[in-house]
């Protein structure tokens, strides 16, 4: 069994000179294609990626995303192959002493984890009634 997973740190403002988030996306799907990735952990996510990341992926994978705080809305979301995997479970946590609380721990950075369980069903798909 094989799964392909890949990172991608998708840098979240829009810059002068050809680096706008409409000239990145782009490039961003090309790289990301040449791998064909099962799952996709993307970095510095903000809600000018929406449209892009569905343009180009919203055929493929499932996403899960959560801000990490109420005043900055960035996130780090998770892609699956949907043909490949059933979502059983997300969540999102803060990396912290309080992780169920925003928060953060020396750092000026609020930093926080999304996560997901994948049941990988090309290897093993459950009988009906089975999950």
């Amino acid at each position: 069994m094989e799964i392909k997973v890949i990172s991608f740190n998708i840098r979240c403002v829009d810059d002068p000179g050809g680096h706008s988030i409409a000239e990145r996306a782009p490039r961003l799907a090309a790289v990301t294609d040449c791998y064909d990735a099962d799952i996709i952990g993307f970095q510095e996510y903000r809600p000018a990626w929406e449209p892009w990341i569905e343009k180009y992926y919203g055929d493929r994978y499932d996403m899960f995303l959560k801000s990490r705080c109420e005043t900055d809305k960035e996130a780090t979301p998770i892609l699956w192959r949907r043909d490949k995997f059933d979502c059983v479970k997300t969540g999102f946590f803060w990396l912290s002493d309080t992780p169920e609380v925003e928060s953060g721990v020396g750092t000026k950075y609020i930093i926080a984890t999304a996560y997901a369980y994948l049941w990988f069903w090309k290897i093993s798909k459950p009988e009906k009634g089975l999950r």
